[in-house]
């Protein structure tokens, strides 16, 4: 069995999906999948960064840890 763990956001901001795979030759088995609706101040941060087009490395930094954090969040929910 070789698994892989997929995870990502879609550009509509509107949540986070997770999926768990095992890939073995041709053939694909979803072993577990999981949406998670994105934070409302998460989905905010995101959207007034895109829209305004600026930001310090700061704020970036600060939006990624937290980004971060709930996918680190949503990896441990599917193996729970």
């Amino acid at each position: 069995m070789t698994y892989y763990l997929g995870i990502m956001s879609g550009t509509s901001l509107d949540g986070v999906d997770i999926a768990l795979t095992d890939i073995q030759s041709n053939q694909t088995k979803l072993i577990a999948a999981d949406f998670t609706p994105m934070p409302a101040n998460l989905r905010e941060k995101v959207t007034a960064l895109i829209q305004s087009g600026e930001t310090s490395l700061q704020a970036l930094g600060e939006l990624d840890h937290q980004f971060g954090l709930l996918l680190c969040r949503l990896r441990k929910c599917l193996f729970t």
